[in-house]
């Protein structure tokens, strides 16, 4: 081959390679992480790795149990099922009990809920209204064995047991026998009243209460409604993206019985 020959041979391979790195970096750019839902597959659990000692079907039933312990977290406060008065009881098995307004439940609908997920039952009793002085929110009949609404009852706004919304991620499960200790992250808002949507998320219930250490936040535009921007707004998505290292962690402790359900035994933070 002469020197010309060479010299044009030469010149291709470097057309070649270069079209080749600007094919790649473009392949790069377009694939590039952009949106939020991009950023929270690769930030998700950044610090601390899901370690779980648990069949998937386990892990799954721990965090259905949690996401629904959550409705006892208006009493702020480490317990242990034990803590748990016969009224908390009732108030947590009346979550899953949509037609109470508007029918009786009887005693061993409630009943089924606190044995699943307390290992209790519970004695039937009046429940009062949160909000109200001296004003019955559900009536016990001792007779028929049912609980029904007190028609009597006005309706009105905020719920004063203030339950919140939380999102949970669990960050690790042990267990040493029929135990098991899940530690969880979290990210609370507590609703404003009966909206169905939260606006707000924070590090406690308490930090939700009042308003502090705010991780995400919903900015609607100009006459934009709550139910309009959730159409968009997904807070799963917002939580993540935050680094464990930025969360409170708390600790659940269950016992698994012959059933393999998980019992709640306690409840722990700093």
């Amino acid at each position: 081959m002469n020197k010309k020959g060479i010299i044009i041979t030469i010149i291709i391979a470097i057309l070649c390679l270069a079209i080749g790195f600007g094919s790649s970096y473009m392949f790069l750019k377009d694939n590039k992480c952009t949106t939020k839902e991009c950023e929270a597959k690769e930030a998700g659990k950044p610090s601390v790795s899901n370690e779980k000692e648990v069949s998937e079907t386990d892990y799954e039933q721990l965090l259905d149990k949690i996401n629904h312990m959550s409705t006892l977290e208006y009493l702020n406060k480490n317990f242990s099922v034990n803590d748990l008065s016969n009224l908390d009881m009732i108030n947590f098995a009346l979550d899953f009990i949509d037609e109470k307004y508007d029918e009786e439940f009887s005693l061993d609908r409630v009943n089924e809920i606190t044995k699943k997920y307390f290992g209790k039952e519970i004695t039937g009793e009046d429940v009062p209204c949160p909000e109200c002085v001296d004003v019955k929110l559900f009536l016990y009949d001792k007779d028929k064995k049912v609980f029904k609404n007190n028609e009597e009852h006005g309706g009105h706004g905020i719920s004063g047991l203030r339950k919140p919304n939380i999102i949970n991620r669990i960050i690790k499960i042990q267990n040493d026998g029929n135990k098991y200790t899940v530690l969880v992250k979290k990210a609370f808002c507590v609703l404003g009243g009966h909206t169905g949507y939260c606006t707000a998320y924070h590090k406690s219930y308490d930090d939700a209460l009042n308003g502090n250490n705010t991780l995400f936040d919903i900015e609607l535009d100009e006459n934009e409604e709550l139910d309009e921007a959730y159409e968009y707004y997904h807070p799963e998505t917002e939580f993540n993206i935050i680094s464990n290292d930025n969360l409170n962690t708390y600790t659940y402790t269950f016992e698994k019985n012959d059933n393999n359900e998980f019992i709640f035994s306690s409840y722990t933070f700093k």
